[in-house]
């Protein structure tokens, strides 16, 4: 978690729920709300592309994205990690 980015991993999407679940709790508790339309959700690993139950939060679904951005650095879906940090090194020169 970096200012108002928040990045979780999980192994598993029950795993990955729980975790919304708690932290939805926790800013409901602090008077805040998870913006789903900025939200995604990405998978990486052999089953990348296989078909998932969709994640509710707060009644929305999470959208599953392709690629996605945390803190500058693109991270795309695929069998491996795939970094991208070529708008990080183009916004330093």
């Amino acid at each position: 978690m970096y200012a108002d980015e928040l990045l979780l991993i999980s192994i598993t999407l029950q795993d990955l729920r729980n975790m919304l679940d708690i932290v939805y709790a926790e800013l409901s508790w602090l008077d805040m709300v998870l913006n789903v339309k900025k939200s995604g959700l990405l998978r990486i690993g052999p089953r990348f592309n296989a078909d998932l139950s969709p994640v509710l939060i707060n009644g929305s679904t999470l959208p599953v994205v392709d690629r996605m951005s945390y803190l500058r650095v693109e991270i795309g879906a695929g069998k491996s990690l795939k970094l991208c940090m070529y708008t990080r090194r183009m916004k330093f020169f």
